[in-house]
């Protein structure tokens, strides 16, 4: 019966560089084998070696930015073998793969567990975009009856909900008698905002 003791490991290497693997310098990646004699006829043991070929960590980064804050987050996404990573961003206080960043331009340097490569990403953070959408309230044409309209300046900005109806309206808002109207004002960007408006008397 077969007693040998066999393991499998995985070593990383810089692409050019070469490490000492089952006797020799290899710097092809591969499985290599080595045997280690027992003082146990028929029960050496063998350790295969997996390398693999590092080229350096490869990166991107997306950008997210919720409704009203000055700070965008900003996540690494990362590929390329040999963890663990490292991350060090130009931004102070800002770590690991993820930061909170206000608008800028930053770098952050990705590397990996054997230092091959390091990668610098050039990261982009724009300025907050806010809309320059109004309310345009018009009183009803006569007194008594609901011919008042809200309106969102300039139209095509962003669209409107009279609650507690569901449904968004593009611009305008018509039907309205005096008085308070609850709204949800969406903008151009996706952006929410709660307001309370007054449809006055007619005049």
């Amino acid at each position: 019966e077969d007693c040998s003791a066999r393991s499998l490991l995985q070593t990383f290497v810089c692409r050019e560089d070469s490490v000492f693997i089952a006797g020799a310098f290899r710097r092809q990646a591969g499985v290599y084998a080595d045997t280690l004699p027992s003082s146990i006829s028929g029960c050496d043991s063998i350790q295969f070696t997996e390398l693999i070929i590092s080229n350096g960590p490869s990166a991107t980064y997306s950008v997210r930015r919720d409704c009203g804050l000055a700070e965008a987050k900003v996540r690494i996404s990362v590929s390329g073998l040999a963890l663990p990573l490292s991350f060090s961003w130009s931004a102070s206080g800002a770590n690991g793969n993820t930061a909170y960043l206000p608008a800028g331009n930053y770098q952050v340097t990705v590397n990996n567990a054997i230092q091959c490569r390091p990668l610098v990403l050039e990261v982009l953070v724009d300025e907050v975009t806010r809309s320059s959408a109004s309310l345009q309230v018009s009183a009803p044409v006569c007194p008594g009856d609901s011919s008042g309209t809200i309106r969102l300046e300039p139209p095509g900005s962003g669209d409107l909900k009279l609650l507690p109806l569901p449904n968004f309206i593009p611009d305008v808002l018509t039907g309205l008698p005096t008085g308070e109207d609850q709204l949800i004002v969406r903008d151009s960007t996706g952006c929410e905002v709660f307001r309370q408006v007054s449809v006055p008397p007619a005049g």
